[in-house]
This record gives C-alpha cells, structure tokens and sequence, in this order.
C-alpha cells in the first residue's frame, strides 16, 4: 500500500472520528487532516520504510508515529471554536488508525 492509499483510507475514517472526538464538524476535520499528513508525509515514509526492511519494531513505529501529534494544529477547528484538548484527541484518533492499517498493510 502507497502512503497515499493509506491517507485515503485515513480521510474515509475522518467522518467518524469527526463525530467521535469533535461532535461534527466534518468539513473542517478534513481539510485540517490533509494539511496534517502533508506535514508529516516525509517522516512517516522514512519510519514506515525503517519497519518494513526490520529496522523498527512495531512499538517503535507506534511511538515514532503518535509522537507526530504535536505538530498537528487544527487550524480550522480552532476557528470553529474546538477546545484544544478535543482537536489532539481527535488527531490522536487519527493517528491510531493510521498505525493500524499502515501495520496491517506492511504484514
């Protein structure tokens, strides 16, 4: 699986945890995830390569990847008046689900 076909299965999951973590607000979860993975699309390729040919064991790349959750900023759920705190655990979301089908696609 590409890094872009994982991003497409991660903006297919944002409705949900849009509803999970923000109580709505779709629209502006998704456009704030795309700007997200751009940001961290570099580094994720690196580590997710680093587990593939054995150099990171699953825990690491967990860790490597939930680490990235402080770069994520939600500009426009802040605009739309989402607490902080919410718009890191939505963001949280979004990056357990991308450790799961990034993992379940490198098996």
């Amino acid at each position: 699986m590409s890094l872009e076909e994982l991003f497409e299965e991660v903006f297919k999951k944002i409705p949900e945890l849009a509803q999970e973590y923000l109580g709505g607000f779709v629209e502006e979860a998704l456009s704030d995830s795309k700007k997200f993975c751009i940001e961290i699309e570099g580094r994720l390729e690196k580590w997710l390569g680093q587990y593939q040919r054995g150099e990171l064991n699953r825990e690491e790349l967990e860790w490597l990847v939930k680490s990235l959750k402080s770069l994520a900023h939600g500009q426009l759920l802040s605009e739309a008046g989402i607490a902080q705190a919410r718009t890191q655990n939505f963001f949280e979301g979004v990056l357990e689900f991308l450790v799961k089908i990034a993992i379940t696609a490198l098996l």
